[in-house]
C-alpha cells in the first residue's frame, strides 16, 4: 500500500533549517549513538552498480516492491 493511501505527511527539513549549534549537537549525537552501535540500516537488497547489462528502473521497482 503507498504512503498516499496510508494518508502519511513527509515534512523534509534541509539543514539550513537548523541552527548551527543545533548541527554541532546533531553530530555530536550521532557519533556517540554509532560508536556503541545503536543505528542501523536494514538493508532489503542490494543492486550492483558495476553489472552488465544494468538493471533498469522498472526491474529495480519491482524488486523494491518485493521486499
Amino acid at each position: 500500500m503507498t504512503l498516499l493511501f496510508n494518508n502519511v505527511t513527509l515534512r523534509l527539513l534541509g539543514s539550513d533549517d537548523f541552527p548551527a549549534e543545533a548541527k554541532r549537537q546533531a553530530a555530536r549525537d550521532l557519533t556517540a549513538a554509532a560508536a556503541v552501535g545503536a543505528l542501523t540500516v536494514d538493508v532489503g537488497a542490494r543492486f550492483p552498480l558495476t553489472t552488465s547489462p544494468r538493471p533498469t528502473t522498472a526491474w529495480t521497482l519491482v524488486a523494491v516492491a518485493a521486499s
